[in-house]
């Protein structure tokens, strides 16, 4: 059979005996398909110092660990830093076996007092849907033509496929339905946290649910108590069907308190997720993020506090603060102490109504304005939609580089350990170049703006950290002022190439979009792209001195700077 989806999210599973990747997707006409690809395996690389008697050495000693199977080792060439190498990529079986094989072949190293045969390895510790979409070159909201054999799945879609064949094909459709949710707590009993209203509010949906009976608003259902709130909670996501749940700081609180009762009262969240898996935790860092598999949470606060907080005027990243500011709306005032008497004491509970529902409307109406921009920083990174929607600018970075050198055939640099993180962080460089004003008041000013200054000195100078002082290049290569670095003239770098190339897509679409009328529906998606490659542009010389790096340089930053002050001064001269 074959069909066409678009990408909302993926995951993968043991399913007999193997791993596959999961891809949840919908159809053009809106049915809900999971197509399971079981041909992508886990894999590593070896960097050897001598091929032939590494790949001995690595048969020899996994045959000594009896439970360290491994599927097959290869040859194979890759680019390591501007040259081409050879290679010994590892298959394994699961993803989780990838560490456990590196970590025996780690003691062939001559300084973990092997016999020296093996310098290191890579990419082995980047997680495998992650790694999948890197590899295939696709990305959460692409389309994708799937033919394959249907399959009998206790997923909560409408099809079910096991994949022969997947082929990206291009459209712009996104059938996407978006669906923004909000709780109210109040500690009732001991300390103890009680879910007394949650609010829905979609396109088709706008609902409080509660078990409190008062002057309420039509909009509100009253249900007998807090078990059947929540039940009435999943029951109505999983009719109104969602492509993407939205909340405000809800990673944190809103599904954490969701969780907790459901737990205490003894009540089933599976149909939140298409995979009946519930409410999934997904660590990152020190915290921990709410996963919908097959569903998309995006919790807007994360892409706020991430990605906007330095543009915004307000310095407090409250929904009400937030929402005044983008979208000149604000949310009902009430106070904690208020809402607490209007639950405990049975009084003003259609306020309190009106103040939850508010709370949802906000969020679905900033995730109007937000989730645009989400999309394609999605597409520009090549990562998953729930995954973009809480990176940081490094990750951002990371992950555009990391997918365009896959396409490129080349190695992943690992990431730094923590001794190498701390030693970064002691580094320092010259910044930018501000020139003091001169007080009083000045007639006839003229403004000169640079466009995308760093990145278009990372182009033009092709600084990049394997062309930084290149031996082809001593006396005629791209000098930088007052330092004694230059960079190569003749090679193009790996860096500065990819972030060229952000800046032509740029500025190709910024043509377009002069021709384009600002009210007709190609001018929003247009210029939306053009920011969201922006952002990953603009962000992309920070990357270099970002101490938890793959592509650190704390040459290739302050070399950019240079190149900075050079031009601004100069600028500032021929004025």
């Amino acid at each position: 059979m074959k069909t066409e989806i678009c990408l909302l999210d993926l995951d993968y599973e043991e399913m007999d005996g193997n791993i596959s990747i999961i891809l949840y997707g919908r159809t053009p006409d809106h049915k809900r398909v999971v197509v399971v690809d079981p041909t992508y395996e886990p894999y590593f690389y070896v960097l050897p110092k001598n091929l032939n008697k590494a790949k001995r050495e690595i048969e020899a000693i996994l045959k000594k660990k009896r439970n360290m199977k491994v599927k097959r080792i290869e040859e194979t060439r890759k680019i390591f830093f501007g040259e081409e190498r050879k290679f010994i990529k590892v298959y394994c079986f699961m993803p989780q076996d990838t560490t456990k094989v590196r970590n025996v072949i780690k003691t062939l190293e001559e300084k973990r007092g092997g016999s020296g045969s093996i310098l290191d390895e890579y990419e082995c510790q980047m997680g495998f849907y992650r790694s999948y979409l890197a590899d295939r070159g696709i990305s959460c909201l692409d389309w994708l033509a799937v033919e394959g054999e249907t399959l009998d799945l206790d997923f909560d879609a409408d099809l079910k496929v096991k994949a022969k064949i997947i082929k990206k094909i291009d459209s712009d459709v996104m059938p996407f339905r978006a669906l923004a949710f909000d709780t109210e707590v109040v500690e009732e009993k001991r300390g103890e946290r009680q879910l007394v209203m949650i609010s829905l509010y979609g396109e088709e949906m706008k609902k409080v649910i509660t078990y409190k009976k008062g002057k309420l608003p039509d909009d509100v259902e009253v249900v007998k108590d807090e078990n059947e709130l929540l039940h009435r909670f999943v029951e109505s996501v999983k009719k109104y069907d969602p492509d993407i749940v939205t909340g405000f700081n809800s990673d944190l609180y809103d599904f954490d308190v969701i969780r907790e009762r459901a737990t205490k009262l003894r009540v089933k969240l599976d149909s939140l997720s298409v995979d009946r898996s519930g409410v999934a935790l997904s660590k990152r860092a020190r915290v921990s993020a709410a996963r919908l598999k097959g569903r998309v949470h995006v919790d807007l606060f994360h892409f706020i506090n991430n990605i906007l907080a330095s543009i915004l005027q307000t310095e407090v990243l409250s929904l009400d603060a937030v929402s005044a500011e983008i979208l000149g709306d604000e949310k009902v005032e009430m106070e904690y102490a208020e809402i607490v008497e209007a639950w405990t004491e049975e009084k003003n509970l259609g306020k309190l109504a009106r103040y939850c529902l508010k709370d949802s409307e906000l969020t679905f109406k900033l995730s109007k304005v937000l989730l645009p921009q989400i999309f394609q920083l999605t597409k520009i990174v090549g990562q998953s939609l729930f995954d973009t929607s809480r990176m940081r600018y490094g990750q951002l970075v990371e992950w555009y580089y990391t997918g365009r050198a896959k396409e490129m055939g080349r190695i992943i640099p690992n990431q730094p350990k923590f001794e190498e993180i701390q030693k970064r962080q002691q580094e320092t460089y010259t910044g930018g170049y501000v020139k003091e004003p001169e007080a009083g008041l000045h007639e006839k000013l003229a403004v000169i703006d640079f466009a995308s200054l760093y990145p278009s000195i990372s182009s033009t100078y092709n600084i990049s950290t394997e062309t930084l002082n290149c031996s082809c290049c001593k006396k005629d290569g791209n000098k930088v002022p007052e330092l004694p670095f230059w960079f190569c003239k003749r090679r193009e770098g790996f860096e500065s190439k990819v972030v060229k190339d952000l800046l032509t897509e740029r500025e190709k679409l910024k043509k377009e979009l002069k021709e384009l009328v600002p009210h007709t529906p190609a001018y929003p998606l247009i210029n939306t792209r053009q920011m969201a490659l922006k952002t990953v542009a603009n962000a992309s010389y920070g990357y270099y001195g970002f101490a938890a790096s793959k592509w650190y340089s704390k040459e290739c930053a302050e070399s950019t700077t240079a190149f900075g002050r050079h031009w601004i001064k100069r600028i500032m001269e021929e004025a």
